[in-house]
């Protein structure tokens, strides 16, 4: 089975993976600051009315970008999704997550569950897959989220071949694509956990997956709102992937 793809990128409103903007600020990394000290050198080489010029529509081009970057992220929300009637894999859970008899639902309990360890087990991560997996297709369901205090939540995909046993990364490099509920914040999982600017703290999150497209993307429930959008090229199956931390916490799911 092939490894997940390291050309995965993702969008936190509207620009791309190595230039995130979270409200008006942008943060630059690696090569793109090198990129960005020699464009001002090049400013500074122009005369005054050029060099404003250049400033004038490289700030007009970045508006437009984020502009149809928040547009394809409102698309790709509102587009017509295929309702996912989830439920929660058992043999996936973390000792930890305890699932109700409805198994659309499940808790951080207070102690270790007793059951047998088998390969398809997190051990570490306290994550639960849901049963079947996406390998075609345009799918959609819906994430409601109680947090105990200091919890936290994560929703998302995973790749099939992403880890079960030890330490799992969750971001795109090991094949997981999902944003973080916890504290009053949510963030974008990548190499760098990146907290968003929302209007509002999501306590039911829309997770909308697009398997050609190579798209998955987030939304409040409540208001609508875009929260972010991972863009991937998927080479084999994905998972609804659920993480909880917190004793007390809790999530469910519907479509």
């Amino acid at each position: 089975m092939d490894a997940p793809s390291s050309a995965q990128q993702w969008t936190v409103g509207p620009v791309l993976e190595k230039a995130v903007s979270v409200g008006t600020g942008t943060s630059l990394e690696g090569g793109s600051q090198l990129g960005l000290e020699a464009s001002r050198r090049t400013l500074r080489s122009l005369s005054p009315g050029l060099a404003q010029s250049t400033r004038d529509f490289m700030q007009q081009a970045l508006l437009l970008q984020r502009e149809v970057k928040r547009f394809l992220e409102t698309l790709n929300v509102e587009l017509d999704h295929e309702p996912a009637h989830l439920t929660l894999d058992p043999e996936t859970s973390h000792p930890k997550l305890l699932l109700y008899e409805d198994p659309q639902q499940a808790w951080v309990s207070y102690k270790w569950q007793n059951s047998p360890d088998s390969p398809q087990h997190f051990n570490k991560a306290t994550c639960v897959l849901a049963q079947g997996s996406f390998s075609v297709g345009q799918h959609t369901w819906v994430v409601s989220v109680d947090l105990a205090h200091g919890g936290s939540c994560t929703v998302g995909v995973a790749s099939g071949a992403a880890r079960r046993k030890g330490e799992l990364r969750l971001w795109p490099k090991e094949g997981v694509w999902a944003v973080r509920l916890a504290g009053g914040f949510v963030s974008a999982l990548g190499s760098f956990p990146t907290w968003l600017v929302l209007t509002e703290q999501p306590q039911e999150v829309r997770v909308s997956l697009d398997y050609e497209v190579g798209w998955v993307s987030f939304a409040n429930v409540a208001t609508h709102e875009p929260i972010c959008t991972f863009t991937a090229s998927f080479t084999q199956e994905v998972f609804p992937l659920f993480g909880l931390w917190g004793r007390g916490s809790k999530f469910s799911l519907s479509s």
